[in-house]
């Protein structure tokens, strides 16, 4: 690729020069030498004089450049935001006080009602600046004595053993038992 490469220029900067070109055509200059000064190829000052042709100075306007319209908007963002920074989920009625990516997707369903997926909210959350925390992992890692309380805990309902007489544990640490 070229250093002056003309797909790195912005919109309004395109526009001025198609017009420009053709109008410089127009004023009886050869297009191929117009086309050779500005440095693009042969063809794109054949398109845009068909252009001009067609439809006007107005077929040489840059268009607006159009997209998936965003679910969420500003306001909606801002809220998301002050939500996950300010308030607890335990203010939304969760169990735990560590936000997830799913559980900010259901906040975000309830209170809007637009779904999003698990990827799109870590994509939210990623311009926004924040990232979720992985509830477990952190546990372990605050420190040793907490990671072994949280790891002893009970999981509610059950009658205190397992399978083979020992309990379960709450938490797993690569595939075996938390200490």
């Amino acid at each position: 690729m070229r250093k002056n490469d003309a797909r790195k220029l912005d919109h309004q900067t395109l526009e001025a020069i198609r017009i420009r070109a053709v109008e410089q055509v127009q004023a009886g200059e050869s297009p191929e030498d117009v086309i050779r000064a500005l440095g693009f190829c042969r063809a794109c000052i054949y398109n845009w004089l068909a252009q001009y042709r067609a439809g006007g100075w107005g077929a040489l306007r840059a268009k607006p450049l159009s997209g998936r319209p965003k679910k969420l908007t500003g306001p909606q963002i801002k809220w998301v935001y002050d939500a996950v920074t300010l308030k607890s989920p335990v203010q939304f009625k969760f169990e735990f006080a560590l936000w997830t990516r799913r559980m900010i997707r259901t906040v975000i369903k309830e209170r809007f009602g637009v779904e999003l997926s698990l990827a799109s909210v870590g994509r939210l959350l990623a311009q926004l600046g924040l990232t979720c925390q992985k509830p477990l992992t952190r546990a372990f890692s605050a420190t040793a004595r907490f990671g072994r309380k949280v790891a002893a805990r009970r999981v509610p309902g059950e009658s205190g053993e397992g399978q083979g007489g020992r309990r379960r544990d709450l938490l797993w640490r690569g595939g075996r038992r938390a200490v």
